[in-house]
């Protein structure tokens, strides 16, 4: 008999739905056990209001991994079991559940039960700090974004107004094309786009070093109450 609300909601899914789930599971055991366990705790202390997938990326990048879908995939079905995790639900009864569905291997469900302990004492101080952040404004969600090569037919903007027949290729231009998504308060997701170019990204580059170094100077102000910075 399942014992956990995790337990009961994978039992409807349907059996793409389920061996999608056992690949991600499957590779808890088949990633370097200290490098999950850094990311397990971020994800614990900051979910919901992280992104996984990118906190993942971020800690391969450090670590010189070239190829880091198999952590991705490790992360991202742990962050899932965590967000489906009750207040009463421990690890042992999580694991188990799993195993009973066939969803995860032996030495997988282990290292899952390790993580899930290690994360559990700061379930309740991510989930009030979440609702602090959420209060009257959005939040960063994620940013995509692409290098697209813009084509130019027309000489002058009279020529491009007015659509005359293109005779040539006058130029060619690379374009960078951006999503940012938000996280609003009230649950709702809207993604912007828009076009940088090099001296764009430059300036992103700049900002980025610029918050990086206010937040190395404020975190003296957090030491005294055992907060962290907030950092995605």
């Amino acid at each position: 008999m399942l014992q956990t609300f995790l337990g009961t909601t994978v039992e409807k899914w349907s059996d793409s739905a389920k061996a999608d789930m056992k690949t991600d599971l499957n590779k808890l055991s088949t990633v370097p056990h200290d490098l999950l366990l850094t990311i397990a705790d971020e994800v614990a202390r900051t979910h919901p209001c992280c992104n996984p997938v990118e906190l993942a990326a971020v800690e391969a990048e450090k670590r010189g991994i070239e190829d880091p879908q198999d952590l991705i995939d490790a992360v991202a079905g742990f962050t899932f079991v965590w967000s489906k995790t009750e207040q009463q639900d421990t690890p042992q009864a999580i694991t188990q559940d799993l195993l009973g569905l066939q969803l995860i291997s032996q030495p997988a469900a282990q290292r899952l039960a390790e993580l899930l302990t290690a994360a559990q004492p700061f379930r309740e101080t991510a989930e009030v700090t979440s609702n602090y952040l959420r209060i009257g404004t959005a939040l960063f969600g994620d940013i995509r974004g692409t290098v697209d090569i813009r084509c130019r037919f027309h000489k002058t903007s009279e020529e491009f107004i007015s659509s005359r027949l293109p005779q040539e290729l006058v130029d060619t231009y690379q374009v960078i094309i951006t999503n940012i998504s938000v996280n609003h308060p009230n649950g709702n997701n809207d993604v912007f786009t828009f076009l940088m170019d090099e001296k764009d990204l430059a300036y992103m580059k700049r900002f980025v070093r610029n918050m990086e170094r206010e937040l190395e100077l404020t975190k003296h102000m957090l030491a005294p109450q055992g907060a962290r910075p907030h950092v995605r």
